[in-house]
């Protein structure tokens, strides 16, 4: 509602967010026109004597004084609040003992006065006070009533209950517009690049809110115990780091309004009042910067605290608390939108890396430690007087279909993602089974419980790298000639067991990194059961989705 109206009229528009001024306005011309119809009419006032008189010109007097002052002076017109009100409540029922008659039902202000009042304590103060207020006002009305009759004035006895009815329905209404309205719309602090400032983006927003001329914010990561300072405006444009000895800034700082020079300060205490009073506990970031006047709300984040303080508001009033407040929440919430984007950023790129660390070792190291293997054997081929041309050519192939499969690694991460969709598992780790036997010279078996298995293109991605990594393990470190790949449906996952006849690991040996890594991110399990000629990895791997 707030930034709505500051959208269409402007930061400094004389009466936005401006309660006091609007009401000490409508104080003086709901005044004036009402002597202005007393003077009109030749029936009124239906009382009339110099008493009467002399409190209209009073009232007059005052409401006049009370303009400049709500201009002016928002510590001083907050304070004259309850002694107003109450001049207010006085002069509704003044107004009505001087006007009332059998004949005056559309002369009387009672209408016009009693509205003024409740709206006046429904934008001043919270709902309990409106409500007493009201009461307090209901049976002044009623008190005054039985004065009237009792003094023998000719009183609309049926007219009197009706308006007692309609105050009441009157108050609930604005009590309950009251509740549902105290609150302020703020824009979302957004931003296009989680590189940009986030901090003095927050700033500048704050500034164009308010139409302030300075600002500044200090803002402390929950990790960091330095303050890191920003300014703005008549406050000089810097960035600095400020320890924390220096910069007093306690966690459960209130929003306030300060005039450190007279020592004035209104402060919005933990249930929602605002509390005026005097005295040099501005302290604070304000205090740091020597700042004269002017509004502070804490940031309240997640990720870390701040303060935000502006000056050279124009106009600066009550509300400016309030409003304060929201803005100062969607600030921090914008900030911390920000610092989390960062870490998820940050754990993206780690997890990426580490992913792609694990895809070379498991894929074009094995390949490459493959064609290693196959060249050694040429050598010795042709040490043994041998044709090496079709070893050549297996090699060639080894290599080409390593290079696609290079490049089809260096797409999905250009793209971020493999392939959506199922893919056949048995089908595709027979045919890398294949290839593997001829990279590595061994023999490969696949043995299954069923011809098809559909599984997510990454689960196949993931069990490609682990059967490449195991076979290579397997020939390279423990010299296997034979290696079975044995895959079991299980429900809701999917059981492979990968033996060789290899010698074997030690009894010590710890569990080869990149299998372990792969299968604890996949959310699986892997055992080994290890001696000579017989070694088996056992894992077990959940599938998405699957009945």
């Amino acid at each position: 509602m707030a930034e709505t109206f500051a959208m269409a009229h402007g930061p400094n528009h004389p009466f936005e967010n401006r309660s006091s001024r609007v009401i000490a306005l409508c104080r003086l011309v709901m005044v004036l026109v009402f002597t202005i119809v007393l003077w009109l009419d030749p029936d009124q006032p239906t009382r009339k004597d110099d008493l009467g008189s002399a409190m209209l010109v009073l009232y007059i007097t005052v409401s006049a004084i009370l303009l400049p002052i709500a201009w002016r002076d928002w510590w001083l017109d907050f304070r004259l609040a309850p002694a107003t009100f109450a001049l207010d409540g006085a002069m509704f029922l003044v107004a009505v003992f001087y006007t009332e008659s059998p004949s005056t039902d559309f002369v009387s202000p009672f209408l016009a006065f009693f509205t003024y009042l409740m709206l006046t304590a429904t934008i001043r103060w919270n709902w309990r006070v409106t409500l007493l207020a009201a009461t307090i006002l209901v049976a002044g009305y009623l008190a005054l009533g039985f004065f009237m009759t009792s003094r023998g004035l000719d009183v609309n006895q049926l007219r009197l209950a009706r308006r007692v009815i309609y105050m009441a329905v009157m108050s609930l209404l604005l009590i309950w517009f009251g509740l549902r309205s105290r609150s302020f719309d703020v824009a979302p602090l957004s931003v296009t690049d989680i590189d940009d400032n986030i901090l003095r983006l927050a700033l500048d927003r704050a500034m164009q809110s308010f139409g302030a001329t300075g600002g500044a914010l200090a803002w402390a990561h929950d990790d960091e115990p330095r303050w890191l300072m920003l300014t703005a405006g008549t406050l000089g444009t810097r960035e600095e780091q400020v320890a924390p000895d220096m910069l007093d800034l306690p966690a459960d700082n209130p929003p306030m309004l300060f005039r450190s020079r007279m020592a004035r300060i209104m402060v919005l205490d933990r249930d929602g009042l605002l509390k005026a009073r005097t005295g040099n506990d501005a302290a604070g970031l304000a205090a740091y910067l020597g700042m004269e006047e002017g509004l502070s709300v804490p940031l309240p984040g997640e990720t870390g605290r701040g303060q935000l303080v502006l000056s050279g508001i124009a106009g600066l009033a009550r509300d400016d608390v309030e409003r304060g407040v929201a803005l100062g929440r969607e600030l921090a919430a914008g900030i911390d939108r920000t610092e989390m984007a960062k870490v998820s950023r940050d754990a993206d790129i780690n997890r990426l890396r580490g992913t792609l660390a694990r895809d070379l070792h498991d894929s074009v190291a094995q390949s490459l430690a493959g064609a290693s293997f196959r060249l050694e054997a040429l050598r010795a081929a042709v040490s043994a007087g041998k044709d090496p041309l079709p070893e050549i050519d297996a090699v060639s192939r080894d290599l080409k279909a390593e290079q696609q499969h290079v490049r089809s690694l260096i797409e999905q991460l250009r793209r971020g993602e493999l392939s959506p969709g199922n893919r056949n598992l048995v089908a595709d780790l027979r045919e890398l089974l294949a290839m593997l036997a001829q990279q590595w010279r061994i023999e490969t078996v696949l043995e299954s419980n069923r011809e098809s298995l559909p599984v997510p293109a990454l689960l196949l991605y993931d069990m490609q790298q682990i059967v490449r990594e195991a076979v290579g393990n397997a020939v390279r470190h423990g010299h296997a000639r034979r290696v079975t790949l044995t895959l079991d449906a299980t429900e809701g996952g999917l059981q492979a067991v990968i033996a060789d006849d290899g010698e074997g690991f030690a009894a010590d040996a710890p569990l080869p990194r990149s299998l372990s890594e792969r299968v604890t991110a996949l959310a699986g399990t892997l055992a080994i059961d290890s001696m000579p000629g017989n070694t088996r990895l056992a894992i077990n791997l959940p599938i998405k989705g699957r009945p």
